[in-house]
């Protein structure tokens, strides 16, 4: 009889187990620091090109819209309607620094030379301004149901047929009717009348209606009615933010108001074409043969976008287009500029506008 062995099965024990050695975990924390390093470079170049994208897109949509707005209302400069300028009656008096008359253009190189100063919100020393005066809209007669002039009040008043729209009152009006034509600033308050009563405003006040008496007549004739804006172009500092911005002072109402069109505007600068050449504001010799504008733009980002590398060549890459050749203290603002924010990112935007009136 064999005698049977039973071998008793023992729990299964794992090799002895050893730790990592010094060199591989110098190895592995090596690796970790350079994936991430590499993980935050490129979070980082994303993250700047994300900035500098929108940078990039603020810049062309303020310097645009400034443009785009400021040629649309300098482009009517000398709007008169089929009225011949010298057979117009002017009835608002000599303006402060303006002329009278239909051709009302004029620049001058800072706003302490253009008797606006004490008017205008913060302007920015030595920067260039403009002033204009242009059509805002315009009522036609297109029927014989049109408006006519029911009576002619020759101190003041004119009764018309019929009412016009609201926006024809506390506004420079162009009034035409036949061979006649009227420039004053309408205070009626009837949707029915026009009045030329004198108020105290430096800029819109009518002159004595005893010395200025109407030139049209009542009659069957159709008139056209056109509302004119008047106002000045500057650079200044937005009242609220104290960001330098392009300003416009509207000067066609019963109270002068400036408003902000565009913030983050470093530097204006205007040309003129007159006889053929472009000039500044200082050079022009006759407003009224002035027919074109060369307006340029320094438009400023919101925030620092460049390195301090990139930032050191930045004065040297805007001497271009219309600040080529400045001279002076006009050179060194615009050096100035570049020297306060390094850092940010710079557009230069340019536009001709041709006065399509002259």
């Amino acid at each position: 009889m064999k005698t049977m062995r039973i071998k008793t099965l023992l729990p299964w024990r794992p090799a002895s187990q050893q730790g990592l050695s010094l060199i591989e975990l110098l190895v592995a924390l090596v690796i970790s620091v350079i994936l991430s390093l590499v993980v935050y470079q490129v979070f980082d170049i994303a993250q700047r090109t994300s900035r500098l994208q929108a940078a990039i897109a603020q810049l062309q949509d303020s310097g645009r819209f400034a443009l785009q707005t400021m040629a649309q209302d300098l482009r009517q400069t000398d709007f008169n309607g089929s009225c011949d300028t010298l057979s117009t009656k002017f009835h608002l008096e000599s303006e402060s620094g303006l002329k009278t008359g239909l051709a009302s253009l004029m620049g001058w190189e800072s706003a302490d030379d253009s008797g606006f100063a004490n008017t205008l919100a913060n302007p920015v020393a030595d920067s260039p301004l403009v002033t204009f005066s242009g059509v805002a809209s315009t009522y036609t007669p297109t029927s014989p149901g049109g408006v006519s002039i029911e009576s002619a009040n020759s101190a003041s008043q004119l009764k018309l047929s019929s009412s016009v729209s609201k926006q024809f009152q506390n506004r420079i009006l162009l009034l035409e009717a036949g061979e006649s034509c009227e420039v004053f600033f309408n205070n009626a308050s009837q949707p029915d009348r026009l009045a030329k009563t004198r108020k105290n405003n430096a800029f819109t006040r009518n002159q004595s209606p005893g010395s200025s008496p109407w030139g049209v007549q009542a009659g069957n004739e159709l008139v056209a009615i056109s509302a004119l804006d008047k106002g000045v172009y500057y650079l200044g500092f937005d009242p609220v933010n104290n960001l330098p911005s392009i300003m416009y002072l509207d000067i066609s109402r019963e109270s002068p108001s400036n408003q902000v069109v565009a913030n983050h505007v470093a530097a204006m600068r205007i040309l003129y074409l007159e006889s053929g050449q472009y000039r500044p504001a200082a050079s022009v010799t006759d407003w009224v043969s002035v027919t074109a504008l060369r307006i340029s733009l320094l438009m400023q980002s919101e925030e620092s976008v460049r390195s301090a590398r990139e930032a050191e060549t930045l004065a040297s890459e805007f001497g271009i287009g219309n600040f080529r050749g400045l001279s002076g203290a006009a050179a060194e603002d615009f050096t100035q500029i570049f020297s306060d924010n390094p850092q940010r990112l710079y557009q230069v935007f340019t536009t001709t506008v041709k006065l399509r009136n002259r």
